[in-house]
């Protein structure tokens, strides 16, 4: 699924590349109507409209009715006389309507229309046969007039990034062609976005919405909470359950000789008279060793 979004994106990405920055070619007999339509359409909406163009320039058109403001014209194509069509042109409100329904179908005006516009010398097409969602401006146009919805947050956060999106994209195309106007429009930047971030970090001070993004909070990592050392439980006696002391040195143990409390000097003595017992043995069992043979023989008095 993330492999067909990212192709889906990267195509309309292309797409409207294509329909901003590049120029098609003119194939028709009509240049000028052909040259609004390239302007106004993008380019895949484009490539119908020039169908609908060059059938045109194959079309008859005679006028039949003219009722006042409103002109009723017989269309029909080279060699196909008995196939007819008849358009409505109102030149007070500026629309023309046709008997085939293409327009209302299809949202792209029909060739029976453009074969109109040619009889009567009209160099562009008229508003009200511009369907918006077919523009190079519709997204611009439609986010606009959702930006300061309060109905829904999160589309009035997306109609924000694409209205500065769009805009951000005329800038670029605009002030890289000069040097001068990169780094005017370059320190501009700059200047806006670290105005913007001391808003965000003093939010009191600015003019923010409600719904103003901030860092995150810092929260504690999952695991299991430490041990507080103050409320510690002390071990106590299996025997009495009294703390201090075990069930090994617990004093009122039946059949158990209490240890005496010997005092520290004396302790110290008895350590050093063993340590100086241990050296003399041990040079007394080296002096005595004697060798009968292949026997050795340790004779150790003491």
């Amino acid at each position: 699924m993330e492999i067909v979004v990212s192709h889906y994106r990267n195509n309309k990405r292309v797409a409207e590349f294509n329909s901003k920055y590049t120029d098609p070619l003119f194939v028709t007999s009509l240049p000028t109507l052909e040259g609004f339509a390239a302007k106004t359409f993008t380019r895949n909406m484009f490539r119908e409209v020039r169908k609908e163009i060059d059938g045109a320039c194959v079309m008859n058109t005679e006028l039949v009715i003219q009722d006042g403001g409103k002109l009723y014209f017989k269309c029909n194509s080279f060699g196909m006389p008995e196939i007819d069509h008849v358009v409505e042109f109102d030149r007070v409100g500026g629309m023309l309507r046709c008997e085939c329904l293409w327009f209302e179908n299809q949202g792209i005006p029909c060739m029976h229309i453009f074969a109109c516009l040619k009889h009567q010398y009209v160099e562009f097409i008229l508003e009200r046969l511009v369907c918006k969602r077919w523009t190079k401006n519709a997204k611009s146009d439609f986010m606009k007039s959702n930006v300061d919805d309060p109905s829904d947050s999160d589309k009035v956060l997306k109609c924000r990034l694409g209205v500065l999106g769009a805009e951000c994209s005329k800038l670029m195309d605009v002030a890289c062609k000069n040097s001068s106007d990169f780094v005017k429009a370059m320190n501009d930047i700059v200047n806006t976005i670290t105005k913007l971030q001391k808003q965000g970090e003093n939010p009191h001070k600015g003019d923010l919405d409600d719904d103003y993004i901030v860092d995150p909070l810092v929260v504690k990592s999952k695991g299991a909470p430490k041990k507080n050392s103050k409320f510690k439980q002390q071990r106590k006696c299996s025997n009495c359950g009294v703390p201090r002391h075990y069930n090994k040195s617990y004093p009122n143990v039946p059949g158990r000789i209490p240890k005496e409390k010997v005092d520290d000097d004396i302790e110290k003595n008895n350590s050093s008279h063993l340590d100086m017992l241990t050296k003399v043995c041990h040079t007394i069992t080296m002096s005595r060793i004697s060798l009968y043979g292949d026997l050795t023989y340790c004779v150790l008095d003491f």
